[in-house]
């Protein structure tokens, strides 16, 4: 299978709210779209889903999330080569179903599969390892 085909297929299952199995930065990984609770909310259900994050193309969408970012956040994110997984408390637009402790976990995405993938959908990924 080529890699666009996979592409279009891994875009048409998440906007028809499904779920993906896909080889991450830190192992295999499912995700979903964000923004359709009950798929997020199923795969948060599954016993070994004890670890979630939100997958970002783009480090400057955290924006969009935290309420404040210290100036050192942008530093961490710019000059790292290494996946990158940033713990946050108090943030903004994320569904309270998917926090923990008032926490969520945020990655910027560094696979190209998956930075096209991104790209192509509106909303962002809900990771679980």
């Amino acid at each position: 299978m080529n890699s666009d085909l996979e592409i279009t297929n891994c875009v048409k299952t998440l906007r028809d709210g499904g779920i993906i199995v896909y080889p991450g930065e830190t192992g295999w990984s499912l995700a979903t779209d964000l923004k359709n609770i009950e798929a997020a909310q199923a795969i948060l259900e599954c016993d070994f889903a004890d670890f979630k994050c939100i997958l970002l193309h783009d480090s400057g969408l955290l924006g969009k999330y935290l309420k404040e970012a210290p100036d050192v956040l942008w530093d961490l994110v710019e000059y790292t080569s290494k996946p990158l997984q940033l713990l946050f408390e108090n943030v903004v637009n994320v569904p309270a179903q998917l926090m923990l402790n008032n926490e969520i976990s945020f990655r910027i995405v560094k696979i190209p599969l998956l930075k096209t993938c991104r790209t192509n959908l509106e909303n962002l990924f809900l990771q679980l390892f």
